[in-house]
C-alpha cells in the first residue's frame, strides 16, 4: 500500500510538471524541502514525558524533506525527458505520410505538443486501449477545450465520433471541442461540425500545416533550383572560340531573356542559348 501511495505520488507530481515551464520543477523542490525541513518541528515542544522531541524528529523530518525534493526532482527529471521526446517527435515530421506511419499513442503525443507550442496548457487523457472518449485536455485563451484524436490511415472519420464528442463538451461544459485525423472527414461529419460551431474538425492537410508552423526548425529544405544568371560554366563562342559572356536582350521578340554572347561583338556576333 505505501508503495503504490510513493508511486501515485510520483505520477501525480509528473502528471503536474508536465504541462508546466521547466523552471517549475526545481523551484517546487526547494520549497518542498523547505517546508518539511523547517516547519513541523516548530509544532512540537523540546521534551515531552522526558524525551527530547528535538533530537527525535528533527533528523526525522530532515530525511523527509531530503527524500520528498528528491522525489518531486525525479518526477522533474522524467517530465523534461518526456517533453524532449515529444518536441522531437513533433521536428521530426516531414509530412502527412510521416503522420500516417505513427501508432496512435504517438499520434495524440504529437497533436498534444503541437497544440502546446501553439500556446495552450496540453494535457494527454486518453485511456490505454487508444478508442472513444476525450484524448486531449487544452486550457489557455480562457478556454477549455476537448480534443479527440482519430488516427485512422484508410478510412474516412464519420459522424458518429463527432456528435459524441459534442455530447462530452456540452455535459463537461467546455468551450469547444476539436476531432484531429490523419485522414479526412465524410461529407455528414462536415455539414454536422457547420452546423454546430462549438466543433472545429482538424484533417490530414490542415494537421501537417499546423505542425509545419510550430515546429522549431524545418524538416525538410526545398530543393534549391539552378537559376540562369548563376551558370555553372563559361561556354565558347561558336565563331571564333572565345570565352563568352551573359547578356540581356534590350529589344526584339526576346526582350529580357538572357544569352550567351561573344566579347568581342559587334566584331563577331557569335551567340549561344541559356
Amino acid at each position: 500500500m505505501g508503495r503504490r501511495s510513493r508511486q501515485s505520488m510520483i505520477e501525480d507530481i509528473f502528471d503536474t510538471l508536465k504541462v508546466t515551464p521547466i523552471w517549475v520543477g526545481p523551484i517546487l523542490a526547494v520549497v518542498v524541502f523547505l517546508i518539511f525541513r523547517f516547519i513541523p518541528p516548530l509544532f512540537f515542544p523540546g521534551s515531552q514525558a522526558g524525551l527530547d522531541t528535538n533530537v527525535i524528529l528533527r533528523p526525522l523530518f530532515a530525511s523527509l524533506a531530503w527524500a520528498l525534493g528528491g522525489v518531486v526532482l525525479l518526477a522533474w527529471g522524467f517530465a523534461e525527458i518526456w517533453k524532449l521526446l515529444n518536441g522531437r517527435l513533433l521536428d521530426g515530421q516531414t509530412g502527412i505520410a510521416s503522420i500516417k506511419n505513427m501508432s496512435w499513442q504517438e499520434f495524440e503525443r504529437l497533436v498534444c505538443e503541437a497544440y502546446r507550442r501553439k500556446g495552450y496548457t496540453a494535457e494527454l487523457v486518453g485511456n490505454s486501449s487508444g478508442d472513444g472518449g476525450v484524448d486531449i485536455q487544452l486550457y489557455g485563451r480562457e478556454q477549455k477545450v476537448l480534443v479527440q484524436c482519430k488516427q485512422w490511415k484508410a478510412f474516412k472519420v464519420g459522424v458518429k465520433p463527432i456528435r459524441e464528442l459534442l455530447g462530452v463538451v456540452v455535459s463537461d461544459r467546455a468551450d469547444r471541442g476539436i476531432v484531429v485525423t490523419s485522414g479526412r472527414f465524410t461529407i455528414e461529419a462536415k455539414a454536422f461540425a457547420r452546423r454546430n460551431p462549438q466543433i472545429e474538425l482538424v484533417d490530414g492537410p490542415e494537421l501537417a500545416e499546423l505542425i509545419r508552423g510550430v515546429q522549431s526548425r524545418p524538416s525538410a529544405a526545398p530543393p534549391q533550383m539552378p537559376t540562369p544568371s548563376a551558370p555553372t560554366h563559361t561556354p565558347a563562342c561558336p565563331h571564333c572560340g572565345s570565352g563568352m559572356v551573359l547578356r540581356t536582350a534590350r529589344k526584339g521578340q526576346n526582350t529580357g531573356s538572357q544569352f550567351w554572347g561573344c566579347p568581342k561583338y559587334p566584331a563577331c556576333r557569335g551567340t549561344r542559348p541559356v
